[in-house]
């Protein structure tokens, strides 16, 4: 009893005589209520007391990369930018941030965006320095003073020779019945694709390919033994034995070539179907004369389809529709061979459906080249099974919908997913509802970056939480969705391990729902970053395991919703892992800007580190309460600022950190705890220290500490001491 006591006096007097926020009357400017982005940064007042209790006092809250070489030994085609992001965790939340900057600021600028993907994959080409409408052709081979028509048969010319016949006299004759900015559009777009077609080939080496199929040429690989070629170390249920080609493919893709190539034809499409959209109001809406029309290009074969309702489908490399309610069937919008690497839908209007049913990468999938679809109005369906709408293999793959309540669904690879490339999918405004189980919503395997964009509207991103059963995760889905990234892990396997990508989901303005099981919500796993930016709106956020900021594996997870009155998992059942939680040498972030959230977090969250991590969740400001999930218990809670202990490793991970941090910054907030289930395991529970205008210290011991502060820095004035 004398111990006892003892024991918990000196607890009381190491907390009193450690240093701590001293009191002070600062006024705090009243607009930080809603920060800009790019302001929501931790005071150096709080930060660098912080940084002092938990052993990092003078140097940056990271890891070193003499720290991280001991991860994932053997792992191949791991990103610089990755890398680059373990080295200092208050970095990440910037990094999110100028990202979701550059993909808001003009979120209609296609051209822009693709551009700055590819430099995350340091894939620099074909910059320029401003991006402007056409001044002419932008080709010496056509006059700068040729109108459309003289245009076209310049582009018509080319194929003479090769192409036995590239247009019929009925077809022409249709053709000239268009006004004149759908024909300029559609030549410039043609252009583009004959401009930029011999970058994209140069990307791929021609012998390697041949030598694998077997073949002398080329366009006689058939798009979907390439899909299962380029897919197959990912695939689910493939052979034991994947083919070493699958993985020397990385080494022979040249992404740099690659991405002159799609960034110079997105740039000269954007500026196309921008100077379209600046011709609309004057051209006329009746065009009752003109029903089809179809020719042959370099690009591949045309289509031109007049207003009204129309059912498309056929080996098209570039479709234009006039508007109607449209139903587009088979494969749409994809390369149909290497030396025809583009393919392009442009739709003007009409509530159109787009359906690939069972076809594998074949809705908006650059496989092996570029894939895109622009719908400039209407209320559209997306459908696919596997890898499509905005989906890339080596390659881009682009949907950008300019208006209307949309509807997406993809089963798994899909709404902006990439492997060996960029897939993007940006809807600039409605309501939308987007529908996955596996692999989507801003997703990437190695060496890529899958993104999403939703500008505005009460939008819905769900991923079925029992879509897909993993008796691992104890009978919940691994969906990796909502700003995620994975590498291939194959230490248990065939030895190729993979570094992973970027993925990345930005949501502008709504009231937004995202659910999902396992890894969704701004995750990433093995050499991979995740991230979600929700920039507004009252959200909801539903999720069970290594989700909402979370990451293991050196893996770097992040989540900021920068305002609005949001729930996290209120109502539902989270498991655990969560919300700032990282294991094994990763990193995770989860901020909240500002607003009255709830919060129900399970075991393992809200700044839990478990492992070799480095964790943080911020709340900055608002009326918070905050429920800790008890039931069931499972063992210590390790949350709101711990980490979790282990026994010497006789390793580099007994001198590395493991640190978990929990901060809120503002506001009245609550703190409760759930009842444990039975008397047993009341027994058990370890209470946590908690509370408002608080400050616990959960774990100290050098070099791993677990650390816990509430404070009304954005009250006003603080003028309180925080209780210890």
């Amino acid at each position: 009893m004398k111990r006892t006591a003892l024991l918990i006096l000196l607890i009381v007097l190491v907390f009193v005589n450690q240093p701590r926020l001293s009191a002070q009357e600062t006024e705090i400017d009243p607009h930080l209520a809603s920060p800009d982005r790019m302001d929501l940064v931790i005071p150096d007042e709080i930060w660098l007391d912080v940084l002092a209790k938990v052993g990092h006092e003078g140097r940056p809250y990271g890891y070193t990369s003499d720290e991280m070489i001991n991860f994932g030994v053997g792992t191949s085609h791991i990103l610089r930018n990755v890398q680059m992001l373990f080295r200092d965790v208050t970095s990440i939340p910037q990094f999110s941030g100028r990202m979701g900057n550059l993909l808001l600021a003009n979120p209609d600028n296609f051209a822009s965006s693709t551009f700055n993907l590819f430099k995350l994959l340091d894939a620099y080409g074909a910059r320029v320095m401003s991006y402007t409408l056409p001044t002419g052709w932008e080709v010496d081979w056509i006059d700068e003073e040729a109108g459309p028509g003289e245009a076209f048969q310049e582009i018509l010319n080319l194929g003479y020779g090769t192409i036995s016949h590239p247009i019929y006299d009925d077809d022409l004759a249709q053709w000239y019945r268009l006004p004149d900015p759908i024909k300029t559009l559609v030549v410039h777009v043609l252009i583009a694709a004959k401009e930029t077609t011999p970058w994209i080939l140069e990307a791929f080496d021609e012998d390697f390919y041949m030598d694998y199929f077997d073949l002398d040429d080329l366009d006689d690989i058939d798009p979907e033994d390439l899909y299962e070629f380029g897919s197959w170390p990912w695939q689910e249920y493939t052979p034991a034995l994947a083919p070493r080609e699958c993985f020397e493919a990385y080494d022979e893709f040249d992404i740099k070539y690659f991405a002159t190539g799609s960034n110079e034809f997105m740039r000269m499409t954007w500026a196309a179907i921008e100077e379209f959209r600046a011709a609309m109001p004057d051209m006329p809406t009746a065009m009752a004369d003109f029903t089809r029309c179809e020719f042959e290009t370099p690009m591949g074969r045309v289509g031109i389809f007049g207003i009204g309702a129309s059912g498309i489908s056929g080996d098209y490399s570039f479709i234009f529709d006039l508007g109607g309610n449209d139903v587009y069937s088979g494969s749409t919008a994809v390369p149909r061979s290497f030396s025809k690497p583009i393919g392009v839908v442009i739709d003007l209007g009409g509530d159109d459906v787009y359906d690939s049913g069972d076809l594998k990468a074949s809705l908006a999938c650059g496989n092996h080249g570029i894939g895109a679809i622009f719908d400039l109005e209407g209320h559209d369906r997306y459908i696919t099974d596997e890898s499509g709408i905005a989906c890339a293999w080596f390659g881009t793959g682009l949907v950008v919908d300019y208006g209307g309540d949309d509807y997406y669904y993809s089963r798994i690879f899909g709404q902006g997913s990439a492997v060996a490339g960029i897939g993007l999918l940006v809807d600039l405004g409605g309501d939308d509802y987007y529908d996955t189980i596996l692999n989507s919503q801003g997703f990437s395997h190695t060496m890529g970056v899958g993104a999403l964009v939703d500008v505005e509207g009460n939008d819905t991103f769900y991923a079925d939480p029992r879509g897909y059963i993993s008796e691992l995760y104890e009978g919940r889905t691994v969906n990796f969705v909502q700003g995620s990234s994975q590498g291939r892990r194959a230490d248990f396997g065939d030895g190729h391990s993979l570094g992973g990508g970027f993925g990345i989901l930005v949501d502008g303005d709504g009231d937004d729902t995202y659910t999902g099981s396992c890894y969704a919500q701004g995750n990433a796993y093995w050499w991979a970053v995740g991230i979600l930016e929700d920039r507004g709106g009252n959200d909801t956020y539903l999720c069970e395991q290594y989700s909402l900021g979370a990451s293991p594996h050196f893996g770097v997870g992040c989540v900021v919703d920068l305002t609005g009155d949001d729930k996290y998992n209120v109502g539902g059942d989270p498991e655990r892992q969560i919300q700032g939680h990282a294991r094994d040498g990763a990193i995770a972030v989860f901020i909240d800007g500002s607003g009255n959230d709830d919060y129900l977090l399970p075991n393992l969250a809200a700044g839990s580190s478990d492992l070799n991590c480095l964790t943080l969740f911020w709340d900055r400001m608002g009326d918070d309460n905050y429920v800790a999930d008890r039931n069931p218990p499972r063992g210590t809670a390790f949350s709101f600022g711990d980490s979790t202990r282990y026994g010497a490793f006789n390793t580099f991970r007994d001198s590395m950190s493991s640190i978990g941090i929990f901060l809120d910054t503002g506001g009245m907030d609550t703190y409760s705890e759930n009842d444990p289930p039975d008397e047993e395991a009341a027994a058990n529970l370890h209470r946590i220290p908690f509370g408002d205008n608080t400050e616990w210290m959960q774990r100290d011991e050098d070099p791993n500490y677990g650390y816990g502060l509430d404070i009304s820095w954005y009250n006003g004035f603080i003028e309180e001491e925080i209780s210890e």
